[in-house]
């Protein structure tokens, strides 16, 4: 079985230490072996894309949509943002 020195989280600086706590939280409530060192190493940054002419694209596709799906939390973020 192999070993494991570390966990390293990747996620965006904005959502990195609320992860890192829950991964942290999680490993301590088990009981088989030692606790391993959870850190984090923000890899992406989310940079919401500022466009009048996207937002306004979006605004008339959404006149004529049902549904609407986001594949992320920060796709869905980023969205209302250029929305608002």
């Amino acid at each position: 079985m192999r070993e494991y020195s570390a966990i390293i989280v990747t996620r965006p600086r904005a959502q990195l230490e609320a992860l890192k706590e829950a991964i942290g939280q999680e490993l301590s409530q088990l009981k088989s072996g030692p606790t391993l060192p959870v850190l984090g190493l923000p890899l992406l940054e989310i940079v919401p894309y500022r466009s009048a002419e996207l937002a306004q694209a979006i605004e008339r596709s959404l006149r004529h949509t049902d549904l609407l799906t986001f594949a992320s939390p920060n796709a869905f973020l980023t969205c209302d943002q250029l929305l608002a």
